[in-house]
C-alpha cells in the first residue's frame, strides 16, 4: 500500500510553513481517497492537488470548511478581495496586539529575527497563530498563510535590482545553490523575487524575436493549453477529424490562455529564451490574436479607453496596485488580456506623472485624474478625425475562444504581430 506523509504536531505550530520540515505519519490510500470525498464538495478540483496537500487541508481545513457553508459562505479561490485584504490585516493587528509583538514581519518570517526566534515561535503555537489569522476568511488555511507572507513582506516590492544586487545574486547563487531563503536574507529581497530573477539571468537570445522562435512558442504554448482542457471541452472533437478541423470545434476559455502557466517549462521548451521573455512574447502575440488585430491604438477610441480606466482605477479608491483584479477591468479594451491593461496603465503613469517612481499608488491615479483626464479630453476634442462614433464605457469580451482563432499558421499574421510589437 502506497504511503503518504501527513504533518503532525501542534495545530498551530508553524515551523513546517517556514522551513518546509515537519513531523510526519502515514495515511493509506483508502483514508487519502475519504479525504477527496470530503473535500470535493468544497474543493472542486481536489483530485488535481498534491497528496500533501489533500491531507493538509482535511486535517487543518475541512472543518472550517463545514462551518463557512453553515453561514452561506462559499470557499473562495483566487485573488484575494479587497474585504479579505482587509480582514486579514486586521487578524494579523489583533494577534499582534495579544502576543505583544510590535511587527507582522516576525510572524511570517520569524528566521530574520535569530535572536527572538524561540520566544516568537512559543508566542505563535500559545495564542495559536495560524487559527487566528483565519477568522471570517473562506480559505484553506497554507493560501492564508502564503498570502499574509506577501503582504507582509517588506522587501517584496523593491522595484528593478541593481547591478550590484544581481552580481550578489549570482555570487549567493554559486555558494549556496537554490537555498534562496538564505540568499533572499543575504541580499535583502524575498525568496520569491530572488529565485524568479534568477532564471532571468540566462537570457540566451535577446532583441527580435525570430520568426522561427515565434513558431516555436506557439507550438509550445497550444500543447501546454491542451493540457488544461477538461474531459467536457473535448467532447466536440471527432475522432477521424483533421487537426485543422478540430482546432475549429475545440474551444478555451479565455482565462486559461494567460492564468497559472508554467513559465519555467515554457522556456525550458523554446529553449533559446528565458521565462520572462517566453511571457511577454506570448501576451504580445495573445493581444493581437484575441482581439483579431483590433486592438487600440492611437485613434480616439484608444484615447477614451485610457481615460475610462483612470476614471475607474480612481473609484475603485485602491492605494496598493497589488489589490487590483486587472482581469475586471479588460472590458475598458475589449477582447484583451489583463497583461495589456496594465501595460496601459504603466505607459500612463511614466509618460504623464512626473517623479511618479517616488509617488504613492493613490498618488499616481490622484494625479492621473486631476491632470491627465483633462488633457486627454481635450485632445479628443480637438482631434480632427473626431472618430468619436463607436467609442464605449465598456466593450462586450468572449468568454471562450476556439482555439483556431488563437492557433493558426499565417507567415502574414506574425510578421503583422511583429511590426505591431515594434509600434
Amino acid at each position: 500500500m502506497k504511503d503518504i506523509a501527513l504533518r503532525t504536531g501542534d495545530d498551530d505550530n508553524t515551523d513546517g510553513w517556514e522551513t518546509g520540515k515537519a513531523k510526519s505519519s502515514q495515511v493509506g490510500e483508502e483514508e487519502l481517497a475519504s479525504m477527496m470525498e470530503q473535500l470535493k464538495e468544497f474543493v472542486p478540483n481536489v483530485e488535481k492537488l498534491s497528496a500533501a496537500v489533500i491531507v493538509e487541508m482535511a486535517k487543518y481545513d475541512l472543518n472550517r470548511f463545514r462551518e463557512f457553508k453553515k453561514k452561506g459562505m462559499a470557499i473562495r479561490f483566487g485573488r484575494f478581495t479587497a474585504e479579505e485584504n482587509d480582514r486579514l490585516r486586521k487578524n494579523v493587528e489583533d494577534f499582534l496586539s495579544l502576543a505583544g509583538i510590535d511587527c507582522p514581519q516576525k510572524l511570517f518570517y520569524t528566521s530574520r529575527y535569530p535572536e527572538e526566534i524561540s520566544t516568537i515561535k512559543q508566542l505563535k503555537v500559545q495564542y495559536r497563530f495560524l487559527t487566528r489569522i483565519c477568522e471570517g476568511i473562506p480559505r484553506a488555511r497554507n493560501l492564508i498563510y502564503k498570502r499574509g507572507r506577501k503582504m507582509f513582506d517588506e522587501l517584496n516590492y523593491k522595484g528593478r535590482y541593481t547591478e550590484e544586487e544581481e552580481a550578489s545574486l549570482k555570487r549567493f547563487q554559486t555558494l549556496y545553490g537554490n537555498n534562496w531563503i538564505k540568499i533572499a536574507d543575504l541580499v535583502g529581497r524575498s525568496e520569491q523575487s530572488v529565485a524568479l530573477k534568477f532564471l532571468t539571468f540566462d537570457r540566451k537570445n535577446t532583441g527580435r524575436w525570430s520568426y522561427k522562435e515565434r513558431r516555436i512558442l506557439l507550438k509550445v504554448m497550444e500543447d501546454e493549453l491542451r493540457k488544461t482542457l477538461d474531459p467536457a471541452e473535448m467532447t466536440n472533437l471527432e475522432q477521424e477529424a483533421t487537426p485543422e478541423r478540430n482546432a475549429r470545434l475545440l474551444t478555451i476559455i479565455r482565462e486559461k490562455l494567460y492564468q497559472n502557466i508554467h513559465w519555467v517549462d515554457v522556456a525550458a521548451k523554446v529553449k533559446t529564451r528565458n521565462w520572462v521573455q517566453c511571457r511577454q512574447q506570448w501576451m504580445h502575440l495573445l493581444t493581437h490574436r484575441m482581439s483579431q488585430g483590433e486592438a487600440m491604438s492611437k485613434s480616439n477610441k484608444c484615447v477614451q479607453a485610457k481615460i475610462n480606466l483612470i476614471n475607474r482605477l480612481y473609484s475603485m479608491n485602491v492605494e496598493d496596485q497589488y489589490d487590483i483584479d486587472w482581469e475586471d477591468l479588460t472590458d475598458i479594451f475589449g477582447d484583451v488580456p489583463p497583461y495589456y491593461v496594465q501595460r496601459m496603465f504603466t505607459k500612463l503613469k511614466v509618460s504623464h506623472v512626473p517623479m511618479w517612481k517616488s509617488k504613492s499608488f493613490g498618488d499616481i491615479i490622484d494625479f492621473l485624474y486631476e491632470n491627465t483626464v483633462p488633457a486627454l479630453k481635450e485632445k479628443i476634442s480637438k482631434s480632427r478625425g473626431n472618430d468619436k462614433e463607436g467609442v464605449r464605457d465598456s466593450y462586450k469580451c468572449h468568454k471562450t475562444f476556439n482555439f483556431s482563432d488563437i492557433f493558426y499558421e499565417s507567415d502574414t499574421d506574425l510578421e503583422t504581430e511583429e511590426s505591431d510589437q515594434e509600434t
